[in-house]
């Protein structure tokens, strides 16, 4: 079956999309799925629950997934084609026709190239030794617009993957065929007898000769000319007698860096074309960022094929890390650790030191963290990788924060975080990092501090022209710390204009508890409910917020309850600090109805989980002492 909806048309069965003209739209195969169950079910009200199994089939995935795929919809189709209500689901509301007709004369294509999750700390990699770096050095960057339809599920398909392909050489001292000739025919080639690519078209070569530095700037560039693009760029490099490899993978939301050597091109151009080989055939791209335990999965495949391969191995380590598993990680840094000695390379060595780090600071072992940590700031100190840099200072304040609460040790890390991010030029990441110091020293009442700190991003914010989200942001922690409550009302009130529909994060999150405590001190009580009601989904701090408004007006019974679901919903996703504020607030309650039992279940709860979140503790002691709590 075929929808026309407005000036598009969507074939259910290919599950392809057309603009007017046949255009195929950029879509992927989640959102696909996603739009079909909403055409064939205009007559209801679709629960997150029902959305997460007709779309992703009961696979673990968060629910912010399913927002993130409706704003993609209402990116396409505007905001008014879905509408949300309130602790019931979504409903599709734009007008539609059937259509039976055959769809433009556009090939389907094949599922695209795999998805990693964001990561900058892989950039850069190739040994940068100024007394060994010959004169005779070249690159070349190859840039491929991939073009692609996600098929439908059992559904027979002749797949047809297009390529556009281009040989960029850059700076070089030998002839352009010959290198031309080399990745052609050792790299591309073998991809193409496959019968799945073709070349399409020549790209301006001028535009991407610094695509590693700026790689998103290049692929939205490429994106506004060619939809649906993935960008893969190359860039080889000669160093004395050892030839090495960038390699850059990126797609909407997401991009992969490697960096590969060998002493020869034939062994650089065999390992290249095996990491293209399993990253192609192994579809993580169909995996969602948020579904770690699925991409660490995908990451072991991998890494059983190509074991050598540090960059798999480091991307496993970190994916480890994000789903929770510190020890899996641990071993696989340690491993990496172990591959990077023995090929001496420094630069993953600290990678290594970095993620064995994280996954020692998850086991509760900071002082063993700070000292990998320092190891890994010295090697990336001395090869200028800033995002790296960055990293590793937001992995020494979480230590801080876990370690007690020493505010100088936390705004030296901050301050280099942001000194990083002006090195590599990223307003956004030094706005972030300039908001986090103003309001951590708001809250420890070092005036002179945040009045500097939020003064600077303000500047930051006119300077780049950031965008509402970065406004709105800056908005919540003026908000929080501004005397004046009228004033405080409306900086935080702007935020949630700012921010928008379905988006959901901590900044969000606390802008909204700021004014719903706020609201309470003024005892209004509707219009603290009417603002959680607007939270798109049931969160943990959304039911901990209905759970101070209802025990303000004394309606016990809901207060307990929403408490409750508060300290589940926070336990189950791993958000510890909530799921402390909840225990805590339930331990309060308990001790005022009397009931000695519960109270007492919820501060062992605070006595055995505090200590990893000591700044957690060090904020709340007033609290916990007079429920007899010492820390």
């Amino acid at each position: 079956m075929q929808y026309q909806i407005n000036d598009y048309l969507f074939d259910d069965e290919t599950f392809m999309l057309f603009k007017h003209g046949g255009e195929v739209v950029h879509f992927r195969k989640n959102e696909a799925i996603l739009l079909k169950f909403f055409l064939q079910n205009t007559d209801q009200t679709l629960s997150k629950a029902q959305i997460l199994d007709a779309v992703w089939e009961g696979k673990a995935v968060s629910e912010q997934v399913v927002f993130q795929n409706i704003s993609h919809l209402r990116a396409l189709f505007g905001n008014g084609a879905i509408k949300t209500y309130p602790k019931k689901g979504y409903k599709w509301t734009l007008a539609f026709e059937k259509r039976a007709a055959a769809p433009p004369n556009t090939p389907v294509q094949d599922e695209p190239l795999i998805d990693f999750s964001n990561d900058n700390h892989g950039k850069s990699l190739s040994k940068r030794t100024s007394n060994t770096l010959l004169a005779m050095m070249f690159a070349t960057i190859a840039v491929l617009a991939i073009y692609y339809l996600f098929p439908a599920k059992n559904i027979a398909i002749s797949y047809s993957e297009k390529v556009s392909l281009l040989p960029i050489i850059v700076g070089s001292t030998l002839e352009n065929n010959t290198a031309t000739k080399e990745v052609t025919e050792k790299l591309w080639h073998p991809i193409q007898k496959q019968g799945q690519y073709q070349v399409l078209e020549d790209l301006h070569t001028t535009k991407y000769q610094n695509i590693f530095s700026a790689p998103r700037e290049h692929y939205n560039l490429l994106k506004d000319k060619h939809q649906h693009a993935y960008l893969v760029a190359i860039a080889l490099e000669q160093h004395h007698s050892a030839y090495s490899a960038r390699l850059l993978l990126i797609n909407n939301n997401t991009h992969w860096q490697s960096n590969t050597t060998d002493t020869n091109l034939e062994g650089l151009h065999d390992k290249l074309g095996k990491q293209l080989q399993a990253l192609l055939s192994t579809k993580l791209l169909e995996v969602e960022p948020t579904d770690t335990l699925s991409t660490s999965t995908i990451l072991s495949l991998i890494h059983k094929t190509l074991p050598e391969d540090l960059t798999v191995l480091y991307r496993l380590a970190e994916s480890l890390n994000q789903s929770g598993q510190a020890h899996k990680a641990k071993l696989m840094s340690a491993e990496l650790l172990e591959k990077a000695n023995a090929t001496e390379n420094e630069p993953f060595q600290a990678m290594a030191y970095f993620q064995m780090a994280k996954s020692l600071t998850h086991l509760g072992h900071l002082e063993q963290a700070k000292s990998l940590l320092d190891d890994a700031h010295a090697i990336f100190s001395q090869y200028s990788y800033y995002p790296s840099l960055i990293a590793v200072a937001h992995a020494r304040l979480g230590i801080a924060f876990a370690n007690g609460f020493d505010y100088y040790e936390i705004k030296n890390a901050l301050l280099q975080a942001i000194e990083a991010a002006q090195r590599v030029n990223d307003p956004i990441q030094e706005f972030s990092d300039t908001l986090q110091m103003s309001h951590i020293a708001g809250n420890l009442q070092k005036d002179e501090d945040h009045s500097f700190f939020i003064n600077q991003a303000k500047h930051l914010l006119s300077q780049h022209q950031l965008s509402d989200i970065e406004l709105a942001r800056y908005h919540v922690y003026a908000g929080i710390h501004e005397d004046h409550p009228t004033i405080s009302e409306n900086h935080l009130r702007q935020a949630l204009l700012l921010f928008p529909k379905d988006f959901e994060d901590e900044t969000l999150e606390l802008g909204r508890t700021k004014l719903i405590e706020q609201l309470l001190s003024e005892e209004r009580w509707q219009e603290a409910i009417d603002t959680l009601d607007k939270v798109p989904t049931k969160t943990s701090k959304q039911q901990l917020g209905f759970a101070k408004v209802y025990a303000s007006q004394q309606i016990w019974q809901r207060a307990e309850q929403h408490a409750l679901d508060a300290f589940k919903i926070a336990s189950i996703n791993n958000q510890l600090a909530t799921a402390l504020d909840s225990a805590l607030f339930l331990a309060n309650f308990y001790d005022q109805h009397n009931q000695q039992e519960q109270k007492v279940w919820y501060l062992e709860f605070i006595k055995r989980e505090y200590k990893s979140q000591k700044f957690w503790g060090s904020y709340n002691i007033a609290e916990l002492q007079k429920l007899g709590v010492n820390i």
